[in-house]
């Protein structure tokens, strides 16, 4: 016996890698962990659940795995017991296997996950859970209790979507926060969840309450779409940007006509795409959009992480006509760019409760060594927004342009996956395509045709935490 690996007791199996570095023992549950050779260092775990379900993690904490694998597995400490969604926006770090197998020293943290503090309690004081009304308007009453950590912020979901004001739309009385919204016909899922100062997420609480409305109309569908070939530093300049966002504006309008009352459509390209173009075709479908409306903003042109500092996360950004320097120009960037911020702010204040996010960015090709990192970085920001909004987001990965532009095409392959799918090619049996169907068809296109006319295959970025609608019926 030359050593022992800590804590490994239920063992089944042992297996070393091709190169000797690693070492993996595998549980009867299927558990596997995953030991650095030399040191003997448990360096990361991987969950299996069900089959189709899994999480990695990382001793310190820090996780990745697909929605349902996440919203499975709870942290325990002591007799609390707290999910690891709570954990999300601090600890969830996309691709963290592969830094793991590579021996990539991962994301360090000055506070271990098993330090942290509890997070708040919320509880939905009223109304009554189940309950029918006549009214549209309703007032929920949250009650918050502190456990330690402090109450950071507190966001209300209506739903799925977060709503317009939270956390400042809540008045304080007394312990309580009260919020009013407006119900749509129909059932309303209401959900509150609360965060303390380390960003640690509570236990949501849900109601569902049921709206008898006088009538019913068709919901509208409103769409902005931005498309940049032209960029005023010619060096950014693309070949098809404006092109899909035409055609993908055409096929989403063409099936989604019998669905919606009317589809209202805004579109922006090349010199008009600055910034206060595109908040000031925000501002109006802020303006008009009900909540049974159905809003999908459509994005293709250059995307990039800013640069950061000690005092400043390096955040998304979208990059308008007019940024002529994206890397290292953080303060142009905050200036002319659209951050993620920025985006989850107008998804929040635009009524619309169904949204779709799809953004078609990519880097330039002075970017490509640190490509891998900013490509990450950037998969984190948007599956953080898809949350934190309650929305559908479908991105492609951040790649050089001409990985993502193919001439046969006449389209980018992500954008040309995305008018394939409207057009049916993942229709269901009624012939709806809904909007979780569009992810899953464009996650399964686009490494096909990447492969087929790049010879590698590239992988988009697909996150729904909403509820699932239908954008179009194909006939």
């Amino acid at each position: 016996l030359k050593a022992t690996l800590p804590g490994e007791h239920n063992s089944k199996g042992v297996f070393f890698s091709t190169s000797s570095d690693r070492i993996y023992t595998v549980t009867e549950s299927g558990q596997i962990s995953i030991w650095d050779a030399k040191s003997l260092n448990k360096i990361g775990t991987i969950y299996s659940i069900w089959g189709k379900s899994w999480v990695v993690s990382t001793p310190n904490g820090y996780f990745d795995g697909n929605q349902e694998g996440v919203s499975r597995l709870h942290f325990v400490r002591g007799m609390n017991i707290i999910p690891l969604e709570s954990f999300y926006e601090q600890y969830y770090s996309p691709n963290i296997l592969a830094q793991v197998l590579s021996g990539e020293r991962t994301i360090n943290s000055e506070v271990s996950i098993s330090n942290l503090s509890l997070p708040p309690k919320v509880q939905i004081i009223t109304p009554e859970n189940r309950v029918t009304l006549t009214n549209e308007s309703v007032t929920v009453t949250v009650m918050v209790t502190d456990q330690g950590g402090g109450v950071d912020e507190i966001r209300l979901y209506h739903n799925g979507k977060m709503l317009e004001g939270t956390p400042r739309g809540f008045k304080v009385t007394g312990m309580n926060k009260e919020f009013t919204i407006s119900l749509i016909p129909g059932e309303n899922h209401i959900k509150v969840t609360a965060f303390n100062s380390q960003r640690t997420e509570s236990i949501p609480d849900e109601i569902v309450l049921t709206y008898k409305a006088p009538q019913q109309v068709k919901p509208n569908m409103y769409i902005l779409a931005i498309g940049i070939n032209s960029y005023l530093n010619p060096k950014y300049s693309l070949n098809f940007a404006k092109n899909d966002a035409e055609a993908f504006v055409q096929s989403l309008k063409t099936g989604a006509t019998p669905i919606f009352g009317n589809v209202n459509v805004t579109s922006i390209s090349d010199v008009n795409a600055t910034k206060e173009v595109i908040l000031s075709a925000i501002d109006k479908i802020k303006s008009q959009s009900k909540p049974e409306d159905v809003f999908v903003f459509y994005y293709a042109g250059h995307g990039v992480m800013s640069t950061g500092s000690e005092d400043e996360k390096s955040m998304f950004f979208l990059v308008p006509y007019d940024v002529t320097k994206m890397y290292e120009a953080d303060d142009m960037l905050k200036r002319l760019g659209i951050s993620a911020n920025e985006i989850g702010e107008f998804s929040k204040n635009i009524k619309a409760q169904k949204q779709l996010f799809v953004i078609d960015a990519c880097q330039s090709g002075g970017a490509m060594q640190t490509l891998a990192m900013r490509g990450a970085a950037e998969e984190k920001a948007i599956a953080q927004l898809a949350r934190s909004t309650g929305t559908y987001f479908i991105a492609a990965s951040g790649s050089e342009q001409f990985a993502t532009e193919v001439k046969e095409l006449g389209h980018g392959v992500f954008t040309y996956s995305v008018i394939e799918a409207l057009r049916g090619s993942c229709k269901s049996k009624d012939g709806k395509v809904t909007v979780n169907l569009l992810k899953g068809c464009v996650e399964d296109l686009v490494p096909e045709l990447s492969k087929k006319y790049k010879g590698q295959p590239q992988f988009p970025t697909g996150y729904g935490f909403g509820q699932d609608f239908p954008i179009v019926i194909v006939k």
